[in-house]
């Protein structure tokens, strides 16, 4: 089980991949754990094209080659639109200011 090396990897995540996720476009990343549950909510324009902006760097390769084998089931994170996606359906405070917002 690799629960703790994920972890202690996200936490200590590299400054170089932190800039390649900013630089391929997202305004957010954030990731939480929940037992052995990563759940990643992003910001941005459009995922797939974050997607294929950031798999270009060797630095994300590096690191998806690192990560890959501890994760039992894994989203084609390429840009191929294969990413399952939610759809937001509560907002208290763009609630409280009078329209839930979806995106």
């Amino acid at each position: 089980n690799h629960l703790n090396d994920y972890i202690h990897l996200h936490k200590n995540a590299w400054p170089e991949l932190l800039q390649c996720a900013k630089a391929s476009g997202a305004e957010s990343l954030i990731i939480y754990i929940s037992e052995n549950l990563s759940i990643v909510l992003f910001e941005c324009e459009d995922l797939d094209d974050f997607y294929q902006k950031y798999n270009r760097h060797d630095v994300v390769k590096k690191w998806n080659e690192l990560t890959a084998p501890w994760i039992e089931e894994s989203p084609k994170i390429d840009g191929s639109g294969s990413v399952k996606t939610v759809d937001k359906i509560f907002d208290l405070n763009q609630q409280l200011n009078g329209k839930l917002n979806p995106d």
